[in-house]
C-alpha cells in the first residue's frame, strides 16, 4: 500500500512538473533579422513597347525604412550577361524598347541594398519577358 501510494504521489509530482516545464513566456522583443527579406510579388507586364516591373516591399521592412532596390536585366537567369542594372528607391521600373532589344526574351532579378544595419537580400527573380518592335 505505501508502495502505491508513494507512486501516485511520484506520478502527480512528474504530471505538475511536466505542466509548468510547458509554461510559454512572452516574447517581449520584436522579431528584427540582421538582413532584409527578398523583394515579394515580383511582376510584370509587357503590353507593348515598354515593360513594367513591380514588387512588394519585403517583410519586416518598417515603413520608415528608406529603401533602395538593384534591378538587373539579363537574357536568361544565369545572369552571365548583364543587359541592363540600376538601382532604384521605388518599387517599380519601366523599360522601353529602346533600352531594350524587342522581341529577345529576357529575366530581372531584384534584391533590396544593404541599409539600416542590414544585410543587403537575396535575389528575387522575374518571370521572362520581351518587348515587342514599334
Amino acid at each position: 500500500m505505501v508502495g502505491l501510494l508513494a507512486g501516485w504521489s511520484l506520478l502527480v509530482m512528474m504530471i505538475c512538473v511536466s505542466f509548468n516545464a510547458c509554461k510559454k513566456e512572452a516574447v517581449s522583443e520584436p522579431f528584427v533579422p540582421s538582413r532584409y527579406f527578398a523583394p515579394g510579388g515580383v511582376s510584370v507586364s509587357a503590353p507593348n513597347v515598354t515593360v513594367t516591373l513591380m514588387w512588394n516591399r519585403p517583410l519586416y521592412a518598417s515603413p520608415e525604412d528608406a529603401l533602395a532596390y538593384t534591378v538587373e536585366v539579363a537574357r536568361d537567369a544565369s545572369f552571365q550577361q548583364i543587359e541592363k542594372s540600376l538601382e532604384t528607391e521605388v518599387n517599380t521600373v519601366v523599360f522601353a524598347n529602346t533600352e531594350l532589344v524587342p522581341e529577345v526574351s529576357y529575366v530581372a532579378r531584384i534584391k533590396v541594398n544593404a541599409a539600416n544595419g542590414k544585410e543587403a537580400s537575396n535575389w528575387t527573380i522575374s518571370e521572362p519577358f520581351s518587348l515587342t518592335a514599334p
